[in-house]
This record gives C-alpha cells, sequence and structure tokens, in this order.
C-alpha cells in the first residue's frame, strides 16, 4: 500500500468517525509537504497535517476559526488534535464553492479586479484587530531573523564578509517599524488563499495568524506580484501573464492608505522580503533572486 491509499483510508476512518456519510468522491485537492487536502463528496474538506513541524500552526488555525466565525472564514465543522482516530491531527471545514483566485484572476476584467482587491481589504480591515504589543512583535520577526541567520552560518553557504553584513543590516530593521500599526493578522495573503465564490472574497489557511505589523499581510501578495507562477500549485493551474499582476498593489495601497500609504511601508516590504530570503537561501544557496534581494536590494534601507 503506497502513501496516497494510506491516507485515502485515513481519510473513510475520519468520515466514519464523525459520520459524515457515505464517501462518493474523494478527490485530493492539493501536491504539498505539510498538508494533505481532500474535497470529500463536494461537501467537505478534510486537511491532514502531515508535517509535524506544522502542528503548532494547526492548532493555531483552529483556535482562529473557533473564536472568530466570520462570513468571509470556512466553517469549522470539527477537528481532532488527539491522533486516536489517525496518527494525525486533522480537521474538516465546510466546502467552499468557488475558485481560489490565481484560477479566475485572468478572466476578469480591470474593473472587476478593482472590485475584488477593495473587498479583499475590506476583510482585511476586519481581521486587523490592532494591539499595542508592537515591541513582542518586533521581536519575535528579529527571532526569526536571527534563528535563519544562525542556520546559515552552520550551513557555511556564504561567506564571512556577508554574514557580517547581515548581522549589520538586521540591527536597523527595528528602526523602520516605528510609524507602523500593529494587529492581528492572517500571516499569508496570496491568491491560493483567496476563494472567489458566489458569496463572494473567502480566505482560508490562518495557520500563520498572529501579531505582527498590519502590512505584513501584504508582504506575501507582493512577492506573488513579483513572479505569480511560483506560487502556483502544482496540477491546478497552467502558467499566467505576470502583466495581469501588474496593478495589484497599487490599488492595495489605495484602497489601504491607513496601512499602505505610512511612512516607510516600501521599507518594511523590503525588510519582509529580506527575512523570507534568508529563510530559504539555507534551502536555496544559488538561487539568484534570494541573492541579489539580501546584497544589493537591502542596501535601500541602508541610509
Amino acid at each position: 500500500m503506497n502513501n496516497e491509499d494510506t491516507l485515502i483510508n485515513y481519510v473513510v476512518e475520519i468520515c466514519n468517525k464523525n459520520s459524515l456519510g457515505k464517501v462518493w468522491s474523494c478527490k485530493r485537492q492539493n501536491i504539498g509537504f505539510n498538508r494533505a487536502v481532500y474535497n470529500i463528496n463536494n461537501m467537505y474538506i478534510i486537511k491532514i497535517c502531515i508535517n509535524s513541524e506544522k502542528e503548532l500552526g494547526i492548532i493555531n488555525e483552529i483556535q482562529y476559526y473557533i473564536d472568530n466565525p466570520n462570513y468571509f472564514n470556512p466553517k469549522l465543522i470539527t477537528y481532532d488534535t488527539s491522533k486516536e482516530t489517525i496518527p494525525y491531527i486533522y480537521t474538516i471545514e465546510e466546502k467552499i464553492s468557488g475558485n481560489n483566485l490565481f484560477n479566475v484572476w485572468g478572466s476578469l476584467n480591470e474593473s472587476q479586479r478593482e472590485h475584488c482587491l477593495n473587498k479583499l481589504v475590506q476583510i482585511l480591515k476586519k481581521i486587523h484587530k490592532p494591539t499595542e504589543q508592537k515591541n513582542e512583535a518586533i521581536a519575535n520577526m528579529l527571532l526569526k531573523y536571527d534563528e535563519y541567520l544562525n542556520s546559515i552560518k552552520l550551513s557555511k553557504i556564504i561567506s564571512s564578509d556577508k554574514i557580517y553584513y547581515l548581522s549589520e543590516l538586521r540591527n536597523i530593521f527595528a528602526s523602520y517599524f516605528e510609524n507602523a500599526s500593529f494587529g492581528f493578522t492572517h500571516g499569508d495573503i496570496h491568491f491560493n488563499n483567496i476563494i472567489y465564490s458566489d458569496d463572494g472574497l473567502k480566505l482560508i489557511d490562518f495557520e500563520c495568524c498572529g501579531i505582527a505589523p498590519l502590512d505584513k499581510d501584504f508582504d506575501s501578495i507582493n512577492r506573488m506580484v513579483r513572479n505569480p507562477n511560483n506560487l502556483i500549485k502544482k496540477g491546478l493551474q497552467s502558467p499566467v501573464n505576470p502583466k495581469d499582476y501588474d496593478k495589484i498593489m497599487y490599488y492595495l495601497v489605495q484602497y489601504y492608505p491607513e496601512v499602505c500609504q505610512v511612512e516607510n511601508f516600501e521599507n518594511r516590504l523590503l525588510v519582509y522580503d529580506c527575512i523570507n530570503s534568508l529563510k530559504w537561501l539555507n534551502a536555496y544557496p544559488e538561487h539568484k533572486l534570494y541573492h541579489d534581494i539580501l546584497f544589493t536590494e537591502s542596501k535601500k534601507l541602508i541610509k
């Protein structure tokens, strides 16, 4: 029995355990390393966390759904963190009728795209509950940077001069957050996590939600705009036309001025880009984009 057969058996056990009825349709929805996602009878979505390192994120998402039963979230039907039914944490959500935004974006005209991004901003404003935990949020962000930098040091994939530069770069990050607003954020906004439905936009995958600078929610979408094909889920979508994504950030800035038209917004996006690039540099040490961001683009942050 291969791994997929095993997962299908787990899905059947989950359905039986939770009285979901006879399984007449079971379709794998994703190809990934963290969660196996199945569409059951076009009524339920079962998500099985197959990466133990991501379990805290799933528990985080479960708590968000419990605390925030919003119209723009999928309905959480049930969940199990005990690993008693199957050896993994799993959730069952309602099946949202619609498609991820990648799959429809190319068919929308400019007016529809602008309207869609305006609706996204209205949803983000509902998610973005303000907080005074500014220092804690900055400290957590820098802690991640330190973690990634230490991994780079241990792997010895770049020179000591570049390590020193990255250490100095880290010391100036906090200065760019003096005027930023902080609050609760989704944490991973891009078109894979936005569902275009008859009932309006829906957001999924809240496993990265938490306290952060509010403009951190524009980090993933900003990187998506740079190269949307990098985020297309394998097997779900043919390559897109990057020109269709050119005005996305422009519209978001216009509709969310209280966050996106604040001093150092662009610099903060670059800070997030640096942290993300450092995270992935250890896995892809030859990737040119990460080197360009960390050692060329980052110089814009040094005054």
